[in-house]
């Protein structure tokens, strides 16, 4: 007989561990590589530094923040579509529509990237989030179709 899964509590506030995170694909997120941009081709800029997270039963309220610049996203984790707007990368200041569900010990989201204004284009990313042996916050971002891959280590800092 199985265990039963436990929700993880990634509430708390995480600062990113710059030698266990990594981009691959895109000139593997080298800026003066074409496709670049440190976000491993994906068009997402570059990652946040930090991040607080308040986690509820049923969402999750992420607020990123890189140098002195913050964004705040919120996750429904019922499966229900939540919208937030896009504040980095190439389609910067449009909308993405996320879908968030629990598989197991990860939540996983998919999210829609709308085009802006006759800049960027339309992109689907799969972002899965989970603690690791080590209780670090693991956030695997790929984009389906393609071989680029964005992987963030965080560290909680306090919870």
């Amino acid at each position: 007989m199985f265990a039963p899964q436990t929700v993880p509590d990634l509430s708390g506030t995480w600062s990113r561990d710059p030698g266990r995170s990594m981009a691959t694909g895109g000139g593997s997120g080298q800026r003066d590589v074409e496709g670049g941009g440190r976000g491993g081709g994906l068009g997402l800029g570059p990652p946040a530094d930090q991040l607080t997270i308040v986690q509820t039963a049923d969402r999750l309220v992420i607020t990123e923040r890189l140098g002195e610049a913050s964004s705040t996203f919120t996750y429904a984790l019922n499966g229900k579509r939540t919208t937030n707007r896009v504040s980095r990368g190439r389609n910067s200041g449009g909308t993405a529509a996320y879908v968030t569900s629990r598989r197991g010990s990860r939540f996983e989201t998919t999210v829609q990237v709308a085009p802006v204004g006759g800049r960027g284009r339309a992109a689907t990313y799969k972002e899965v989030r989970y603690l690791d042996a080590n209780g670090s916050l693991v956030v695997e971002i790929t984009r389906p179709g393609s071989t680029n891959k964005r992987t963030l280590v965080y560290r909680r800092i306090h919870k």
